[in-house]
């Protein structure tokens, strides 16, 4: 349904759509039987126009289109998760370059995304800090040609395969966990080395390798932002896009298990009664809360991505103006990331809910390896503990309506040095 999109909007989904179909469903077995990268899927989408979905018009986007990115990728999701999974996190390190980058920066890192001339990654969790996204270990040393860093980031989508990593270090060696630098870094860098070989249980086509940065010296020009800005960057504009790209992920992911199941009812013919498993009351309840289910997840989504774009616009004029401790505060009031951590927790366990209804749906059949519905099964699977962890996300929300600060706001963020 196109109802309450623009038709901008409508059109985005239709390409995606589009992509999904012919290009990324046909790729799926094989990127997950021999979990190989989704190159192909990445560079059709780069070919049609999405990977500047959040991009400003003047450098070749499409402007702040949150919900037309989230839409995209609930689409791309129903033919490809993996390949959704990588443009997620793509998508959601464009918008703190777009907020803090210099003229120049925009150039040389905006420009060629809105031609699909780039894959971005961010590399930002590290062995230490768990689900605690706010808490990051590695620094950067000051040297008479830029920087230093050493850092080994433990989850890096797309590693060994994206043109640029964005990476949150700590601004000096005794700089707080959370007094953070950002640094595009490029994957060429022969001092950036992907650790071995992804080999997930589901989503086996984004090459998820940790990534270490050894002795990586990298240029002031590299530098996102002002030094230790990084935190107000991520929390602002890179948190809440992954967040609501991941739900949007979960959604579509969820609606092509619900489609599978509903194409197998109403073919499976018991022989008995020579009737589909379609005309059974039982499977008709399991089917009427797929699409419950799904639907009530997608209304809460695209209204807090609307919420979101709103905010996000006016929050970039603040970070133009290098208000940032502005932005933190209005960021704090309206409470955003609090609606978002409930979208991720909705839509990622919602499609567990939903897929494994959908698995008992086509029974036997099914459960074989190699069948649309086991493969979906396993790539849903990663949603909850795709960091911050569901558990983490409900500690927050539990947090905030009891009026508690969040975590990194309440002294939490361990001892400098």
């Amino acid at each position: 349904m196109n109802v309450g999109l623009t038709l901008q909007q409508g059109r985005w989904k239709a390409t995606a759509r589009r992509v999904a179909r012919e290009i990324l469903a046909p790729m799926a077995s094989e990127i997950d039987r021999e979990g190989k990268f989704v190159r192909a899927g990445i560079e059709a989408i780069g070919k049609n126009g999405m990977m500047g979905l959040c991009i400003p018009q003047e450098y070749g986007g499409q402007g702040i289109e949150l919900l037309s990115t989230v839409i995209a990728t609930e689409e791309l999701a129903q033919g490809c998760a993996s390949t959704a999974m990588c443009y997620v996190m793509h998508t959601c390190a464009i918008l703190p370059i777009v907020a803090a980058a210099s003229p120049e920066q925009l150039e040389k890192f905006i420009r060629p995304v809105a031609e699909g001339k780039i894959l971005y990654s961010v590399s930002a969790s590290e062995p230490g800090s768990g689900a605690h996204l706010w808490h990051v270990d590695s620094y950067a040393e000051k040297n008479a040609g830029g920087y230093v860093v050493n850092a080994f980031k433990s989850w890096a989508t797309s590693a060994g395969e994206s043109d640029y990593y964005l990476i949150p270090v700590r601004s000096s060696a005794t700089a707080s966990a959370d007094e953070l630098t950002l640094f595009l870094v490029s994957a060429s860098d022969p001092q950036v080395q992907p650790v071995g070989k992804w080999d997930g249980l589901g989503m086996r086509g984004n090459s998820s390798s940790p990534v270490k940065f050894n002795n990586c010296h990298i240029a002031a020009s590299q530098r996102i932002g002002h030094e230790g800005i990084g935190f107000p960057l991520l929390i602002a504009f890179n948190v809440p896009v992954y967040l609501l790209a991941l739900s949007g992920l979960y959604l579509g992911l969820a609606q092509r298990a619900r489609d599978v199941a509903v194409e197998h009812v109403k073919k499976r013919i018991h022989a008995d009664t020579k009737n589909p498993l379609a005309n059974l009351g039982v499977v008709q309840r399991y089917i009427a809360e797929l699409d419950c289910d799904i639907e009530a997840t997608r209304a809460y989504l695209y209204e807090v991505t609307r919420i979101l774009s709103y905010l996000t616009s006016m929050l970039m004029e603040l970070a133009k103006a290098d208000l940032l401790e502005k932005i933190v505060d209005r960021f704090y009031q309206e409470d955003a990331l609090l609606i978002v951590a409930k979208a991720k927790v909705m839509a990622t366990e919602m499609v567990l809910r939903v897929v494994n209804k959908a698995f008992q749906l086509c029974g036997g059949t099914g459960y074989r390896r190699g069948h649309e519905i086991e493969r979906l099964y396993r790539d849903a699977r990663a949603g909850t503990f795709m960091a911050p962890d569901n558990d983490t996300l409900r500690e927050i929300i539990g947090r905030r309506a009891c009026g508690l600060p969040y975590p990194w706001q309440a002294g939490s963020m361990g001892a400098k040095g």
